[in-house]
């Protein structure tokens, strides 16, 4: 089995086939009213017996694998099983569904596949047969040799139809990447969520069986101590690392937890299997860390580990990121590891009565000293401390410490940034976050940047869109976080905002990024009614110019 070895067909193949299946597609996406829905599931019932002996070179051919995808968007469980039985077959010394994933072709009819299933799998009278044929494929695949494998979670198409793969035998709505549209917006602090948890007792045993697999598989002969054979290895590439998150993800939401631990020591390199932090788990943690790739899986890991984990992950913390907080914040792959940990970690019990958080504390004094740096770079830190820090309130009446860190550290940073003097920073504000342009976020590509391809577009998406604003994305969000801490200094943050003016405010709530801000401070749960109604005292009389830009 070669995975270079792509049939990149330059004729169809068999064109009597190609021929008859063009006018069956041609029939089928006709209006509703020229065929009833009766005589297309007849037509349908002819159709994929007819073209089953050819349903390989269809699907692996340039011109004819769009007419299949169009065949099986309306196709249903009973004619599905046609094509599922010809991919669980052996062919050419191979797997049909292997290769389907490795073939640039017909990895688009793999995901036409897998979407159509996703979709029949909401009605339950489908249940037994989808779950009875992803099995079929799930028994197929583990046919082919270990080290085959390991290249498929390694290549971008077969990788991507993986992830879809158990996507969809966990019944998990997908990502927005899967039917080819491009991975969720990656913004300086804004993490997105996944979708949906596995609802189906029946999905959460198919999915963490073939994930339990699958990993079995990964490590198969790996019996030397090292991570050439191991999941760790396949989590350290572009691809496989986005395949490692998808395999950790439904363990955690089916509530699988000895499966889920089993991953966890995969992708730390713990090969003692008892969720310690030995050195090899520590240098893997680390390079994982910088990683261009792990980086992203290790979101997703300290996000698990916060929840599921927390001493273990408090032991990685003090091991492999304090008192490098620093670089780490700084570094371009790094630093999204720190926002995840900040927007996922929960405050203290007591932190409500005694308004401290020790962890956040030494967190904001490590960084305090850069948060000028951080304005023109990694930015989103300092957003996901201001975040964290609106966390906390302490009912006493006394100012959370760690927010006051945050507050006269972000006045300093401006106060250097800007050559004024404290007082004057408190006033100019608003106007400096929201004008603040984070070159670095200009100059340098985002993470992913050159991997291109089916399902893969720059992870700063959401940069794209707002570069045509002529206000700082970040910039706004921070101040529009700023609204979320005590009093004291909200109100501050507050009265800075409304005192940029009618016009710049007006300008504001017209732009795709003013706008968020805006938006952020009337649903501000800390500002008062009366800071709120200057604001709407300003768009009295001019909510028409506003509502007109669509923002």
């Amino acid at each position: 089995f070669n995975l270079n070895q792509t049939k990149m067909a330059t004729t169809t193949p068999r064109p009597a086939l190609y021929d008859y299946l063009t006018r069956i597609v041609a029939i089928l996406v006709r209006e509703e009213s020229e065929a009833d829905l009766e005589e297309r599931q007849l037509l349908l019932s002819n159709v994929w017996p007819e073209i089953s002996g050819g349903l390989m070179d269809l699907a692996l051919d340039k011109e004819s694998s769009p007419l299949l995808e169009t065949l099986i968007s309306h196709s249903d469980c009973q004619h599905l099983a046609i094509f599922t039985s010809v991919l669980a077959k052996e062919r050419r010394g191979s797997i049909g569904f292997a290769d389907l994933l490795c073939n640039p072709f017909g990895s688009f009819v793999g995901d036409s596949y897998l979407w159509r299933m996703l979709q029949l799998s909401k009605e339950k009278s489908n249940m037994k047969e989808i779950v009875s044929q992803l099995s079929s494929l799930k028994d197929a695949l583990f046919e082919v040799p270990a080290n085959t494998l390991r290249a498929m979670s390694q290549e971008r198409s077969a990788s991507l139809g993986l992830r879809h793969f158990i996507q969809v035998l966990a019944g998990l709505e997908p990502y927005p990447e899967f039917k080819h549209q491009s991975a969720q917006p990656r913004v300086h602090g804004v993490t997105p969520d996944y979708v949906s948890k596995i609802s189906d007792p029946t999905l959460a045993i198919a999915a963490s069986s073939f994930i339990r697999s699958f990993v079995d598989k990964i490590e198969e002969g790996d019996t030397s101590g090292g991570v050439i054979d191991s999941l760790y290895a396949v989590s350290m590439d572009s691809f496989g690392a986005l395949l490692v998150q998808q395999l950790l993800r439904v363990p955690v939401e089916s509530n699988d937890e000895p499966l889920m631990d089993r991953v966890i020591c995969s992708i730390i390199n713990d090969k003692t299997q008892e969720l310690k932090l030995n050195a090899g788990a520590t240098r893997a943690i680390k390079k994982m860390i910088y990683n261009q790739a792990g980086s992203r899986l290790a979101e997703d890991l300290m996000g698990v580990l916060i929840t599921k984990r927390p001493a273990l992950f408090h032991e990685i913390f003090q091991e492999c990121m304090k008192g490098r907080l620093l670089g780490l914040s700084s570094h371009p792959w790094g630093n999204y590891v720190i926002q995840k940990i900040l927007q996922t970690i929960p405050p203290p019990e007591d932190g409500k009565t005694t308004g401290e958080w020790p962890f956040l504390e030494n967190i904001v004094s490590e960084l305090s000293p850069c948060f000028s740096s951080l304005l023109d770079g990694t930015s989103g830190v300092i957003l996901s401390l201001v975040k964290a820090a609106s966390k906390i309130t302490n009912k006493t009446g006394l100012i959370p410490k760690c927010q006051t860190l945050i507050w006269t550290s972000l006045l300093s940073a401006i106060e250097a940034k800007s050559g004024k003097d404290k007082e004057t920073v408190k006033i100019i504000m608003a106007k400096f976050l929201i004008t603040h342009k984070n070159e670095a976020l200009h100059r340098r590509g985002g993470r992913g940047g050159g991997r291109g391809g089916r399902g893969q577009q720059d992870d700063r998406e959401g940069d794209k869109k707002w570069s045509d604003s002529k206000y700082s994305p970040v910039g706004c969000l921070i101040l529009s976080a700023l609204w979320e801490l005590d009093r004291a200094y909200s109100t501050v943050a507050a009265d800075t905002f409304i005192g940029l003016g009618a016009a710049t405010l007006l300008s504001l709530a017209q732009d795709n990024v003013g706008s968020k801000a805006v938006e952020a401070f009337f649903g501000s749960s800390v500002l008062k009614i009366k800071q709120k109604n200057s604001l709407f005292a300003v768009f009295k009389g001019r909510f028409g110019e506003v509502h007109t830009t669509g923002r």
